[in-house]
């Protein structure tokens, strides 16, 4: 089935164009997954799913063979959106056969794990290790993507907790964007000491990195002020005390004194924008250099 992409270009909000020639053929690769919250295509030409209850799934996108890998055992979901979250291979998947993994395992506590996957058919167990088990947690504002970046450190996004004033705490690991390395080690000199590399975050969801070495991210508002951030290590993205773009007076006193780092465009009213992908292929050329966002209101 085949269907005109000008449909799509308008129904995806932050596309400029919309009037398009291309076609896009859709194809129905898995079924019967249970809330898939993040994927990745793997340089082992497989897609791996994340799901909402810690069920690690391997997809062929050819044959459409599905193969559940393994399951994270402890993971605690609640009615709202906790649960298994962010998920990245390593930049060298599957000669490094390594996942990374984030999920809540209480109410209100997070893990950050790695998955090391027996891979071709070699048997074996999948070895667990944890690099943070008391991330800040909450049934929502839980972020989260991970991303390895070109400098091959992993980036980390995380949620407020519902505690908006952590995110402007440095040394609070909620509401931030983590740095570290492939063993889970503070990335040398991230701008405020530690694993954090900015703050002031309520609820980022996605993270991507463009050809150009640029990090994007989206970002969760209340009920405005959904954003789309550039983000610079170091920086303060204002939150709580800025929502959007420094537009009232209020805000615009506290950016002027704070020089908090305003969005690179906004939603109002919320979209709920979560996962983030860049574009630059000639397949689709009206889409090439784009940021493509989904989002949770309307699915």
């Amino acid at each position: 089935m085949k269907y005109v992409l000008g449909l799509i270009c308008c129904a995806i909000a932050g596309l400029a164009q919309c009037q398009m020639d291309t076609e896009l053929e859709f194809d129905v690769v898995a079924e019967n997954l249970y809330v898939p919250w993040d994927m990745a295509w793997g340089l082992d030409n497989n897609i791996w799913v994340l799901q909402k209850d810690g069920q690690l799934t391997r997809i062929n996108p050819d044959t459409h063979e599905k193969e559940d890998v393994y399951k994270i055992p402890d993971v605690f979901q609640s009615d709202d959106n906790s649960g298994a979250h962010g998920m990245t291979l390593h930049p060298q998947f599957p000669l490094v056969p390594w996942i990374y993994c984030n999920y809540t395992h209480t109410e209100y506590r997070a893990n950050l794990i790695r998955l090391q996957i027996p891979l071709n058919g070699a048997g074996g167990t999948t070895a667990v290790k944890t690099f943070f088990d008391t991330i800040p947690g909450n049934s929502s504002h839980n972020g989260s993507r991970l991303v390895f970046g070109p400098d091959n450190y992993l980036y980390f996004s995380t949620g407020d907790a519902y505690m908006s004033e952590w995110a402007q705490f440095p040394e609070n690991i909620a509401g931030k964007i983590l740095r570290m390395d492939e063993n889970g080690l503070p990335a040398p000199n991230n701008p405020f000491g530690g694993y954090v590399y900015t703050i002031g975050h309520r609820n980022p969801q996605g993270l991507v990195f463009s050809d150009s070495g640029i990090l994007y991210s989206t970002e969760h508002g209340t009920s405005n002020d959904d954003e789309v951030n550039i983000i610079n290590g170091g920086k303060n993205y204002g939150w709580p005390t800025i929502s959007g773009y420094c537009d009232t007076p209020s805000e615009q006193a506290n950016c002027a004194e704070n020089d908090y780092t305003e969005p690179l465009t906004t939603w109002t009213p919320t979209e709920a924008p979560c996962g983030i992908a860049y574009f630059d292929d000639a397949s689709i050329p009206e889409w090439q250099n784009s940021l493509l966002v989904c989002f949770l209101k309307g699915q």
